[in-house]
């Protein structure tokens, strides 16, 4: 593998290369362009090669031998609708015989980005980085747990993964507890519940997860993404309620229709609107709405979103960005999202070495849902956004794509829960000494 930062292979600054003219066995002009910069990677011995790259009918890269002349030009230019291709974002392709470097143009700002030439012919060979955000790979104690049912209240106010009980939502009562208290990480202070009038909001939800003790959370997106991403695989289908059941709608009592007795499996569709059973999890999609934990859209930062008490600050941007916190590094990273709305069908997904399930491209014919993921996307340019995941009902656009970042956390929507989830460290009975 050879891996460089453009920083490190600039040949010239504010210029380009236009292949429209170039001819194998020819040779190849830089030309001056303020929007782009040229390097270039020494590929002999490689299969395949990655860099930060151009959507551009002339702009592009050659691959050029050892006598300096081109072999091969290469330029992406794709024009369809719902392609999602963004500006820096890389491209790949096979490295010819013979071709001892690329020289390639990327867009100006991204130096901090790698360009990877691999001597493997895999695919999964030019992503070097996948990244394992849930758990821990430096200590195995630490797994994620997520709730089998979805979270219900006890009469002492803590919240639960029980069987027998109706799932808790919202009661369109829009109001968030005032007597939650922060610390300077988001993170809540109280000792106890608050015994003040504790509305359904996404807040609150959030909150009472919370307050069963450290690394108590309701399923947050990288829980969520990484069980969507094993469903995807495991099932080989984008609409997940045609192959594990249909919604059974929110509101429903936990362990209904029988469900406890198929245990810990992925369960096949066998007619009528009972809901689904998916790695043990039950009614995962398409029932009740679930509110995510650390992840906010709209916002400097979740964590200064938790501090401000889930407030609509003035001062928040409105830019669509996905702000994803990880509680055990305490670090954040961003992901640019997308502003269409209304439920258009979800066509494509950002993916990338995180497998982010945030929608990056929509279609607006929902006639078509299971012709792309069988979901929804939904946003408002409002600060403060808390997004929801699943959908309710056995609506076509409930599902493992499906986001509502259309609300902010003092909604309490009837349709609207979360589930009960853990991260931290945790031994099993059959590992204990």
């Amino acid at each position: 593998m050879n891996r460089k930062h453009l920083a490190d292979i600039m040949v010239k600054s504010l210029a380009a290369i236009f292949t429209d003219n170039v001819v194998a066995g020819g040779d190849y002009e830089i030309t001056d362009n303020p929007n782009m910069n040229v390097y270039e990677l020494d590929v002999a011995g490689m299969k395949q090669v990655r860099w930060p790259g151009v959507n551009n009918a002339m702009i592009g890269a050659v691959f050029v031998g050892e006598d300096g002349k081109v072999i091969k030009k290469f330029n992406m230019s794709v024009g369809a609708a719902l392609f999602d291709f963004v500006n820096g974002e890389y491209v790949y392709t096979d490295v010819p015989n013979g071709a001892v470097k690329i020289v390639f143009t990327s867009p100006v700002g991204f130096d901090n980005l790698e360009a990877i030439a691999v001597d493997s012919s895999a695919v999964e060979a030019i992503e070097p980085d996948w990244v394992y955000i849930g758990g821990s790979l430096d200590n195995p104690a630490i797994r994620e747990l997520v709730g089998v049912y979805g979270m219900t209240l006890d009469s002492l106010m803590r919240a639960r993964s029980i069987s027998g009980a109706v799932t808790k939502r919202g009661e369109n009562n829009n109001t968030i507890n005032p007597d939650w208290q922060y610390d300077n990480d988001g993170n809540l202070t109280n000792a106890t519940v608050p015994s003040s009038t504790m509305t359904g909001s996404a807040a609150n939800l959030i909150n009472l997860c919370r307050m069963r003790g450290p690394g108590f959370y309701s399923i947050d997106y990288e829980m969520r993404i990484d069980i969507d991403n094993l469903v995807l695989g495991i099932i080989g289908d984008r609409d997940v309620q045609a192959v594990c059941g249909y919604g059974c709608g929110s509101g429903y009592s936990t362990g209904a229709n029988g469900m406890n007795a198929y245990g810990n499996v992925t369960r096949r569709w066998n007619g009528g609107n009972t809901g689904n059973i998916i790695f043990g999890i039950q009614n995962y999609v398409g029932c009740n709405s679930e509110w995510q934990d650390n992840v906010a859209v709209n916002v400097p930062s979740f964590v200064e979103m938790r501090r401000q008490r889930y407030a609509e600050v003035a001062a928040f941007p409105i830019d669509a960005k996905w702000h994803i916190y990880n509680p055990l590094t305490k670090t954040e990273r961003v992901v640019q999202g997308i502003t269409d709305t209304n439920g258009m069908c979800v066509a494509r997904v950002k993916h990338g070495r995180y497998c982010d399930m945030i929608a990056s491209r929509c279609t607006t014919d929902t006639s078509k849902y299971n012709e792309n993921y069988s979901d929804g996307h939904w946003y408002t340019a409002g600060r403060s956004r808390v997004p929801l995941r699943s959908g309710y009902s056995a609506y076509a656009h409930g599902g493992l794509a499906d986001s509502a970042a259309n609300n902010a956390g003092t909604y309490s929507g009837v349709s609207c829960g979360v589930r009960l989830a853990f991260r931290g460290e945790c031994v099993f009975d059959d590992e204990a000494a």
